[in-house]
């Protein structure tokens, strides 16, 4: 039997419901720390002096994989398989390479999560 395809709200809804009310990370292009919050589009400058996004969001307990599935939302949609975080637990290696590589802009990052996410 086919698998029935989610409707957009309720996978929207889905995916939300496994993020954190916001998160930092960076900003893909100019590499400046931002804040993301759960179910919004685009992101908020963060304080720039001495920000570790990462100890940050290690102290609130949000994961790296949440961390990308925030940015991903922001970007392209909650609904889309990018925006829930068990899509970045099941790429290690796609999410290893992000970590080391970094990207040099945000239409480089936006291209490698869709690839990572099979375009959705």
């Amino acid at each position: 039997m086919a698998k029935r395809k989610m409707s957009q709200s309720n996978r929207a809804a889905q995916n939300l419901s496994k993020l954190p009310t916001f998160c930092y990370t960076k900003h893909p292009e100019t590499k400046e720390p931002i804040r993301i919050f759960r179910g919004e589009e685009g992101f908020y400058p963060a304080a720039k002096d001495g920000v570790d996004v990462d100890e940050i969001n290690g102290v609130l307990g949000i994961t790296h994989e949440q961390e990308m599935a925030m940015l991903s939302g922001s970007m392209f949609g909650w609904h889309t398989e990018g925006a829930d975080p068990e899509t970045w637990e099941n790429n290690a290696k796609f999410q290893a390479r992000l970590r080391t590589e970094g990207k040099n802009n945000a239409k480089e990052m936006r291209a490698a999560i869709a690839k990572a996410t099979g375009g959705q």
